[in-house]
């Protein structure tokens, strides 16, 4: 998770991309704002990452908000 976006999401990727890794890992980069906004949009995304991600940098404070949000909206 960004505090700000620094390029477009799309290009965020290759910054977390390790190809040395033994398995698949496709990244999926949002700033924090975005992943809230999403949270508060209900979208799949946030949804599944709240249940099943696993966050890589950033603070983890945003998933609890994240969730937060979808218990209040649903």
């Amino acid at each position: 998770m960004l505090e700000k976006p620094s390029k477009r999401h799309i290009d965020r990727i290759e910054d977390f991309i390790d190809p040395s890794l033994s398995l698949d890992v496709e990244p999926v980069v949002y700033t924090v704002d975005e992943f809230l906004e999403m949270a508060r949009e209900r979208r799949k995304i946030v949804v599944e990452a709240v249940k099943y991600g696993k966050l890589l940098a950033g603070d983890g404070d945003v998933l609890r908000k994240a969730r937060e949000m979808l218990r209040s909206s649903g």
